[in-house]
């Protein structure tokens, strides 16, 4: 009951904070703590006998949502943001919402725990958690050591916690869900309560210190070894593509990249977004459009139409070269070529 209280109020306060304070990293912390221990209503409902026979009152885990939600909260306070596609990440968690709930109506808990649908929900659930969170914690752990001058001090303690938060969670469900198989069924209770009171704690901390924070990244001008750094990083990029001519290959990705120069993506991204305030396919393009101009140029390569020549630099389609090339000169390449013949 007090645990329960706790998470739920606690979770609403952040809530309240998210849409007085605008700080959205606050809406996934707030949802994490209402749906945390939302399993023990049917606890509360049997100390307060409250009858649920006849409704079948059967406990939802959000065992496929509570994890997602955390990863959620991870991305928007990384330097790496939080994107529209990441929201699929949820799906699994509806799903599952929409099979627990009908559960509820349909039957009496004792049957649905007998189902075999049902097993397999729990058994999945776990394999689920188990290899996101081994997954997260190995990318959390590499993006912080490559990472160390991007963010402030808090940013740092915040997602050094998060690690913590999935590696002690990771941990628990190992060590109970073997404690519970050799029959140890009382200490299982007594040790998730404990461990769920200190985990609810140190999300409401960390939600609460970082109520009034509206980045956990340093600024762009403040960080002057980090700028020297990604303009290092810059240099670098700029020094292959100048020699090699890779940007020609119509498949050319930042993977590609990574895989000859051995600057991750992330920081292929992170230097053209802070020096040269580009996305990856507009710093391409722009190589592409300076090649394109060379050979409008040459002599060699009159003979060219416009479609080849958008193809000879590595455009996929004609529309894609006009654009980036209207994007970068101002005018379209026909417009471009009969200025050459006037």
């Amino acid at each position: 009951m007090v645990l329960f209280l706790m998470s739920f109020i606690s979770g609403v306060c952040l809530l309240f904070f998210w849409i007085k304070n605008k700080r959205d990293h606050l809406l996934f912390l707030g949802v994490f703590l209402v749906l945390y221990n939302f399993s023990y209503i049917k606890s509360i409902a049997n100390y307060y006998g409250i009858d649920t026979s006849r409704w079948g009152l059967l406990p939802i885990y959000f065992l496929y949502l509570l994890l997602p939600v955390f990863l959620l909260y991870i991305k928007k306070i990384s330097v790496v943001g939080l994107h529209k596609r990441d929201y699929f990440i949820l799906l699994p968690g509806s799903l599952e919402f929409s099979y627990a709930s009908v559960q509820w109506f349909l039957y009496e808990p004792s049957e649905v725990r007998e189902f075999m649908v049902w097993k397999i929900y729990i058994l999945g659930g776990f394999v689920f958690n188990i290899v996101l969170m081994v997954s997260v914690v190995i990318c959390l752990t590499k993006h912080l050591k490559n990472n160390k001058t991007v963010y402030t001090t808090k940013g740092k303690i915040q997602l050094k916690w998060t690690k913590y938060v999935l590696i002690s969670v990771l941990v628990s469900l190992i060590l109970l869900a073997n404690l519970q198989y050799l029959g140890y069924n009382q200490q299982v209770y007594a040790l998730s309560y404990m461990y769920d009171f200190f985990l609810v704690l140190s999300v409401m901390y960390f939600g609460y210190t970082s109520k009034d924070t509206i980045i956990f990244t340093k600024e762009k001008g403040t960080s002057i070894q980090c700028r020297k750094e990604l303009t290092g990083v810059l240099d670098k990029i700029r020094a292959y593509l100048f020699t090699s001519e890779a940007y020609l290959q119509k498949d050319f990705t930042t993977l590609t990249l990574y895989n000859t120069t051995g600057i991750t993506p992330h920081k292929i991204s992170l230097a053209l977004k802070v020096i040269e305030h580009k996305n990856f396919n507009a710093f391409i393009n722009s190589f592409r459009i300076e090649k394109a101009i060379q050979y409008l140029k040459n002599d060699a390569y009159k003979k060219y139409t416009i479609d080849a020549l958008g193809n000879e630099v590595g455009f996929i389609s004609k529309s894609a070269f006009y654009a980036a090339f209207k994007n970068h000169t101002g005018i379209t390449p026909a417009q471009y070529k009969n200025q050459l013949k006037a």
